[in-house]
């Protein structure tokens, strides 16, 4: 006969669970195994109903003896049952039901989340280092460096230097492959070891299978080896495999040598043949404040990796470890009368709601 070992389980998995089966000896001609699902609901109406059926998930081919399902929440659960069907079509009998959810770890979870993002062109916009070569004046403007020297008013001050300068260049090219129009504006000063600038280019290219626009703008100011530059970038790009459109705020300062940034980035992109939103915050400190002028307070916060909230409702929540501060209690409880309460002193007091109202109390004290 055709059927699966009694070696059948499920691996918890972050978005998915996976169902592990083993072969017996003697079914080297099996085709496929055929796997069913029901969810937690369904199972239970199989229960009082076992002729009831299961709906069909995969075929998965000879002899691979595993399959993910992939796209699920976290802690979400099946029961899923199997069966072999050989190469003339012979069915083998159903296996019981076993169940299986996907991963309710929050670690895993959130490192997936991150390293998902980061292999997005929003994680990248996010988290790479504001590119200082980039915005510097002499990649952006052809000479620009001497400009100063050549073009700026020049004020000697005891042995001081000051220098400022304006520049604006628009670029249009058009060949038989493509269309380039390009503006930039940059204005400077420098003050000894002082200097400050601020950037703008906008850009636009087209080709026969590729559009892209650039709006960029970037503020610095400089004073000896330290730094500060807040850079804001939106682009959108297609092209024939898909195409993303971002836009990005990063600030960031280099001080004493060490640098620092912080940003924020929202973007929509194709990737893999799915489209993927994403907004993301990349910060020490993560504050939301709320209130009138003057009476500011924050009903969230994230600080040193931990988050705080003040107070929350939540539908529907999956807990590994709780540690109760003060009470913990129901929603109805009204002290002697309805509801149960636990207090951190280890009083309990249950109150019941059925004809007889029986009561039960645990005091700290005896």
């Amino acid at each position: 006969d055709n059927y699966i070992d009694n070696y059948r389980t499920t691996t918890p998995m972050v978005s998915g669970i996976t169902i592990n089966w083993s072969f017996p000896a003697g079914v080297e001609d099996t085709f496929t195994t055929e796997l069913e699902y029901q969810t937690e609901r369904e199972y239970s109406q199989t229960i009082m109903s076992p002729r009831s059926e299961g709906k069909p998930l995969t075929e998965v081919p000879y002899p691979q003896r595993y399959y993910t399902m992939p796209g699920l929440a976290a802690g979400k659960a099946f029961y899923f049952r199997a069966r072999l069907v050989d190469r003339t079509g012979n069915l083998g009998a159903w296996t019981a039901w076993v169940r299986g959810e996907s991963s309710k770890d929050a670690r895993l979870l959130l490192d997936q989340l991150r390293d998902d993002i980061m292999t997005t062109e929003a994680g990248k916009a996010l988290t790479d280092k504001i590119d200082r070569t980039e915005l510097s004046m002499n990649s952006r403007f052809d000479g620009l460096g001497n400009a100063l020297n050549n073009y700026s008013k020049m004020i000697v001050l005891t042995k001081q230097i000051s220098r400022h300068q304006t520049r604006e260049v628009q670029e249009k090219i058009a060949t038989l492959d493509k269309a380039v129009n390009s503006y930039k504006v940059l204005m400077a000063t420098q003050f000894d070891q002082a200097k400050a600038e601020t950037l703008e280019i906008k850009k636009t290219q087209s080709k026969a299978k590729q559009a892209l626009s650039l709006h960029q703008t970037a503020v610095t100011a400089r004073l000896s080896k330290n730094e500060a530059v807040l850079e804001t970038k939106a682009t959108t790009h297609f092209n024939a495999t898909g195409g993303n459109a971002l836009y990005s705020i990063k600030a960031g300062i280099t001080y004493q040598g060490k640098y620092y940034d912080a940003g924020m980035v929202v973007g929509v992109e194709t990737q893999g043949g799915h489209v993927k939103s994403q907004i993301g915050f990349n910060a020490d400190h993560f504050v939301l404040l709320s209130g009138q002028q003057g009476k500011k307070f924050s009903p969230f916060a994230v600080k040193n990796n931990q988050v705080f909230i003040r107070e929350g409702f939540i539908q529907d929540g999956s807990i590994t470890n709780a540690k109760i501060g003060n009470t913990l209690q129901s929603t109805n409880y009204v002290a002697n009368t309805s509801g149960w309460r636990w207090s951190k002193n280890g009083g309990i007091e249950m109150n019941g709601t059925g004809k007889g109202k029986a009561r039960m109390t645990i005091k700290n004290n005896r």
